[in-house]
C-alpha cells in the first residue's frame, strides 16, 4: 500500500488465474511474469458514470487496464497484466484478486512477485484439497467425478471384492473338479478287491460246473453200460 493513502481499502486474494500452457510454444513461464512486475492498482475515487474506478499501471506508469468497485464489500476482480514472451509475443495474464474496504481517491496498492512464496501457504492448501477435490472421472462439462481419495479407495474396494470372488470361484471349482473326477473314477477305475472277489466266485461256478458235468458223464456212461 502506498504510504500516503488515506483510506480503508485493501487489496487481497491475489491468485493467478490464467492457465498456463508450457507446451505452446511461447515459453511463458515464472521468469515472463515476475519480469513484468510490479504493477500499481490507483485509485481515482468517483467517475464520470458515478462508479468508483481504479486503474492498473505498469512500472513505467502506464495504464494497462482498468475497472470499477463497490465500496464498503469486498469486489472479485481481475487484473489483466500484459506479459511479453520469450518470443516476443505478449500475453495478458490475468490475476484474480479481492479489493476491499473504502479506498480513498488517490491511494494506491503495489503488486510484486513472491518469488519465494515467503508468508504464502495458498499452493500448498491448494495441494492439500485435491485430496478432496472432484479430479477422477470429471465430465466434459466439468461436472461429476470424485476424489483422488474416493477413486483410491473404490479401487481398493473393488480389487478386494475382485479377489475375494476369485477365491469363492476357485474353491467352487476345486469341488466340481473332484467330484468330476469322483464319478470318472466310478466308471472307469478297475477296483483290484473287488475284481478279486469276482474272480474267486467265477473260480468257485466253474469248479460247480465241473462236478455236474463229471456226475453227468458218471450217470451217461452207467446207462450205456448197462444196455
Amino acid at each position: 500500500a502506498g504510504g500516503s493513502n488515506t483510506g480503508t481499502g485493501a487489496v487481497g486474494g491475489l491468485n493467478l488465474s490464467s492457465a498456463l500452457d508450457i507446451y505452446s510454444g511461447t515459453n511463458l513461464g515464472q521468469s515472463q511474469i515476475e519480469a513484468a512486475m510490479p504493477v500499481r492498482i490507483v485509485f481515482d475515487g468517483v467517475n464520470d458514470d458515478g462508479a468508483h474506478a481504479y486503474r492498473v499501471l505498469n512500472e513505467k506508469g502506464e495504464k494497462i487496464s482498468d475497472g470499477t468497485y463497490v465500496p464498503g464489500q469486498d469486489n472479485a476482480v481481475t487484473l489483466k497484466v500484459p506479459v511479453t514472451n520469450a518470443d516476443g509475443s505478449v500475453t495478458d495474464v490475468s490475476f484474480d484478486a479481492t479489493i476491499s474496504g473504502s479506498p480513498g481517491k488517490g491511494d494506491s496498492f503495489d503488486i510484486q512477485f513472491n518469488k519465494d512464496g515467503k508468508a504464502d501457504n495458498r499452493n500448498g492448501n491448494e495441494l492439500l484439497a485435491l485430496q478432496t477435490k472432484a479430479t477422477v472421472g470429471v465430465g466434459k462439462d466439468g461436472t461429476g467425478g470424485v476424489s483422488m481419495a474416493t477413486s483410491y479407495s473404490q479401487l481398493v474396494s473393488k480389487v478386494g471384492g475382485k479377489a475375494s470372488q476369485a477365491a469363492v470361484d476357485g474353491t467352487a471349482n476345486g469341488a466340481a473338479l473332484a467330484y468330476a473326477k469322483e464319478v470318472r473314477n466310478s466308471v472307469s477305475q478297475v477296483n483290484l478287491d473287488e475284481e478279486a472277489s469276482n474272480l474267486v466266485k467265477f473260480q468257485q461256478y466253474y469248479t460247480a460246473s465241473s462236478q455236474i458235468i463229471k456226475a453227468a458223464q458218471a450217470t451217461f456212461s452207467t446207462l450205456i453200460n448197462s444196455l
